[in-house]
């Protein structure tokens, strides 16, 4: 079979499944369909385990956060337990400041912006943290 002839026959079975309207068949449609169909599936499934992997890496950060703080905490209170428990009292009198300042209003300047960023920060991380365990 030479080259004219495989021409012939592919371009005999290319007009076979075009129907006289140069629109493609049946099957050609439901193929094209079917491959889209996949496609899209498998950019859900791509999409849904990027997420997944996403979220296991923020759950690991926020888990890892907190162990790391209660650590610090408790090796400061065995080194030196009054000095943690004013370290300790001043953050968490920092961290009051700045959610009243996020819900009451916002204080002029460095402070208020230092304040406001802390309290959303620690909120959010508490809410993560909470949420995992």
């Amino acid at each position: 079979m030479d080259r004219e002839e495989r021409l012939a026959r592919a371009r005999a079975e290319v007009a076979a499944a075009c129907k006289a309207d140069g629109k493609p068949g049946f099957l050609a449609r439901l193929l094209r369909g079917t491959w889209q169909v996949i496609a899209k599936v498998g950019r859900f499934l791509l999409e849904l385990a990027g997420e997944a992997v996403f979220e296991v890496l923020v759950a690991v950060l926020a888990i890892g956060l907190f162990v790391g703080v209660i650590a610090l905490v408790a090796w400061g209170f065995a080194v030196n337990p009054i000095a943690t428990t004013v370290l300790v009292a001043g953050l968490a009198v920092f961290l009051v400041f700045g959610v009243l300042d996020l819900i009451g209003g916002r204080r002029p300047g460095r402070l208020g912006a230092i304040l406001t960023g802390t309290g959303v920060f620690t909120v959010i991380w508490l809410g993560y943290v909470f949420a995992y365990l």
